[in-house]
C-alpha cells in the first residue's frame, strides 16, 4: 500500500538537441572524469565535422536527454514547497548551462498516491513563477502512465489502435466477440 504522496514532473526541453553548449558539456565531461579518446570522441562526433558549418550548439538526434523529476512525502504541503526548491534549482541549472524548458506547453506533472487532504489542499507547482500543468495522464516514453497507476489509459488506446487495424484489414471477429 502506497504511504506516501509522490509527484512526478516531466519536464520538456525546448531546443534540446540543438541548444546543447559544445564548450560547456565538454568542460563538464572532462570534471566527471572523461579524458583522452573518450574526451576526443565527445569532442569530434563519430570523427565527422561538418565541412560547411562547425556547430556550437547541439547533440544528434536520439540521444536521450528526457528529464524527469520524482519526489515523495505524507504531507502535500512539504511536498509540494520542496518539488518547488528544487524546480528553482533545476531552473537556474537550465540556465546556467543555455537551456531553456519549454514550460507552457509540455511540461506537467503528476501526483500519485495518498492524497488524503488534496481536495482542501492547492498543490502549486512552478517554474520561474509559471504554474506547470497538473494531468491525470502522461505519455511517458511511449507509455501512457495514469495517476491511479492502473494502465487503463494505455490499453485503451492501443485496444483502439488494433480495433482500428483490425476493421481497416476486414478481420470478421469470431461469433460471439463483441466491443
Amino acid at each position: 500500500k502506497i504511504k506516501e504522496n509522490t509527484v512526478s514532473i516531466f519536464l520538456d526541453l525546448s531546443k534540446a538537441f540543438e541548444t546543447v553548449n559544445h564548450t560547456i558539456l565538454l568542460d563538464k565531461l572532462a570534471l566527471l572524469g572523461v579524458t583522452n579518446n573518450s574526451l576526443l570522441w565527445f569532442t569530434n562526433y563519430n570523427g565527422l565535422e561538418s565541412s560547411l558549418l562547425h556547430l556550437q550548439c547541439g547533440l544528434p538526434q536520439g540521444s536521450i536527454l528526457g528529464p524527469l523529476v520524482f519526489y515523495s512525502h505524507k504531507d502535500l504541503d512539504t511536498l509540494n514547497n520542496v518539488v518547488n526548491d528544487e524546480l528553482d534549482k533545476i531552473s537556474t541549472w537550465f540556465k546556467d548551462n543555455k537551456s531553456s524548458l519549454n514550460i507552457k506547453k509540455k511540461t506537467h506533472f503528476l501526483l500519485f498516491g495518498l492524497k488524503s487532504n488534496a481536495m482542501d489542499f492547492s498543490f502549486k507547482i512552478q517554474i520561474d513563477n509559471i504554474p506547470i500543468k497538473n494531468v491525470s495522464c502522461v505519455r511517458f516514453l511511449g507509455v501512457l502512465v495514469d495517476e491511479s497507476l492502473y494502465w487503463k489509459p494505455h490499453v485503451k488506446t492501443h485496444f483502439k489502435k488494433a480495433l482500428k487495424s483490425f476493421l481497416l484489414n476486414n478481420v470478421t471477429f469470431p461469433y460471439g466477440m463483441y466491443f
